[in-house]
């Protein structure tokens, strides 16, 4: 008999536009103990270089969404982004 693993729900909590950035994330998520699942490629760009969509998705149990983004709220590109709202 082969024993099956129950089936996790994963959930994107971010996105990046190259793989560095989501790479830092991943490992600072799995160094706190968070499992993390992260897909993409490089992000296309249109209008001279904006970026079109974030190429690197970050995804994380549904069970474990608070602590990430309580982590993540911590990281400094995540206050840049947080004072940029507030603007």
């Amino acid at each position: 008999m082969s024993s099956q693993e129950p089936h996790v729900e994963f959930v994107r909590v971010c996105g990046f536009p190259n793989e560095l950035e989501a790479s830092i994330i991943v490992q600072m998520l799995n160094e706190e103990g968070v499992t993390t699942k992260m897909t993409g490629s490089s992000g296309t760009t249109v209008f001279g270089g904006l970026p079109f969509e974030e190429g690197y998705q970050i995804f994380v149990p549904h069970s474990e969404v608070e602590k990430t983004q309580q982590l993540l709220h911590k990281h400094p590109h995540f206050h840049e982004l947080d004072s940029a709202d507030e603007n």
